[in-house]
């Protein structure tokens, strides 16, 4: 077991995810400081500093009732509909008796939405614009649940620009900007040097190197099995309450980007985009109490 370390105002938070937008921005960086951070990642050697990877279907390390606010960011999609509830019963038990925990997952209400009208607009008066729409709904809808390599096709239309930038933020938010983020990025072994902590460094360094031996000698589609890309079930605002109810949550809230009954949310916003007032990932959100 993990033992959880206390924010300054002596409370505890935990952030679980698999990818993040929040690690791609300097705003939601600092306003996660100060919380304990779980990775739905399994590639070995994989190391950074206040953050813990685990296979969260083999349960989640932390004591009972360790937690007053939880935050799981995009997890959901990633299980099958079968391992959903026995993660949701392990947030349940590691939640402080009254604490809080918001769930964001893709909105399939939505996807289902926005490829309707891109089918009927392209459909209506096939032109250039509508087909970038229509194809980005198509793929934002479904295609990572056959994806075959890491990105799919979507990250090819990034590549090609193959897209309307206005409509992939209405849909999807900021994934063409965070993909061209991590693109642009140095890589990390260069970039490494900037930690002033000796030790931080060190350990950077020697597992940095012992994952790049470990990256080059396995295929692809291991990498992706370790990094659980493939969405395996999507959930609307019903389904989703259905799940929270399955696993015994009673008092279950739907909010949205702007909205939620963590304390002092207007200065976290985790789910605002850091470049714009508009919400960074297009997600349905609810929230339970235990």
């Amino acid at each position: 077991m993990i033992s959880p370390k206390l924010s300054v105002d002596g409370k505890c938070y935990l952030y679980t995810y698999r990818m993040s937008f929040h690690d791609g921005y300097e705003a939601h960086k600092k306003r996660l400081k100060g919380w304990n951070r779980l990775r739905f990642w399994s590639i070995p050697f994989e190391y950074q500093a206040g953050t813990f990877f685990r296979d969260v279907r083999k349960g989640i390390p932390y004591p009972d009732a360790s937690f007053d606010l939880i935050y799981c960011y995009h997890i959901l999609e990633h299980l099958t509909v079968e391992e959903a509830p026995a993660f949701v019963s392990e947030i349940k038990r590691i939640l402080k008796p009254g604490g809080i925990c918001r769930f964001s997952t893709p909105d399939l209400a939505s996807k289902a939405m926005f490829y309707k009208k891109s089918y009927l607009a392209y459909k209506n008066e096939p032109n250039e614009l509508n087909r970038k729409r229509y194809e980005w709904a198509k793929i934002s809808a479904f295609e990572q649940t056959y994806r075959t390599k890491m990105g799919g096709v979507l990250l090819e239309k990034i590549n090609q620009n193959d897209y309307d930038l206005e409509y992939t933020i209405k849909t999807t938010g900021d994934v063409v900007d965070l993909v061209k983020r991590i693109q642009a990025q140095p890589k990390k072994l260069n970039n490494i040097w900037q930690n002033k902590n000796l030790a931080i460094l060190l350990k950077e360094l020697y597992y940095g190197f012992l994952r790049r031996i470990w990256l080059k000698i396995t295929s692809p589609s291991t990498v992706m099995k370790k990094t659980y890309e493939k969405e395996k079930w999507y959930y609307d605002s019903i389904s989703l309450s259905i799940l929270a109810h399955k696993v015994g949550f009673s008092k279950i809230v739907e909010c949205d980007y702007k909205t939620s009954l963590f304390p002092n949310w207007e200065n976290l916003q985790f789910d605002t985009s850091a470049l714009g007032s508009y919400e960074m990932e297009r997600s349905v959100y609810l929230e339970v109490i235990k």
